[in-house]
């Protein structure tokens, strides 16, 4: 049993989308690299989460391809690189926020450093 298609323009399509989204969260995350506020500053989680989906579709579109042949091993890869991809994603980005939001627990206040603005603009 195989699954194939002679139009291959959406899949080209879609992954230079995907491609042009992790460029610009790349872009993003460099440009908000000197955030002062460690708070805010997760812009080293978030490359190193491009980097990872990055290496995981690297590896697995391939794969993925090559075996064509066996749905079963390409559902498994496909499974496995969606899985893992977002699983590390969520963990990098959002676990370090939950845990800073545990270590006042015990009811301090979360207010964060305000710029000062001048009285013409407020």
């Amino acid at each position: 049993m195989t699954c194939s298609s002679k139009n291959t323009y959406w899949f080209a399509i879609l992954a230079v989308y995907k491609g042009m989204q992790l460029l610009y969260g790349a872009f993003l995350a460099w440009e908000t690299r000197n955030v002062n506020m460690p708070e805010l500053n997760d812009s080293k989680l978030i490359a190193f989460s491009i980097y990872t989906v990055t290496i995981l579709c690297v590896i697995g579109v391939p794969v993925v391809t090559i075996q064509q042949n066996l749905p079963d091993i390409a559902y498994i890869i496909t499974s496995f690189v969606i899985l893992t991809s977002t699983t590390v994603t969520i963990s990098f980005v959002f676990v370090p926020m939950v845990s800073f939001m545990a270590d006042f627990h015990d009811g301090a206040s979360l207010t964060l450093p305000s710029a000062s603005y001048p009285a013409s603009m407020i």
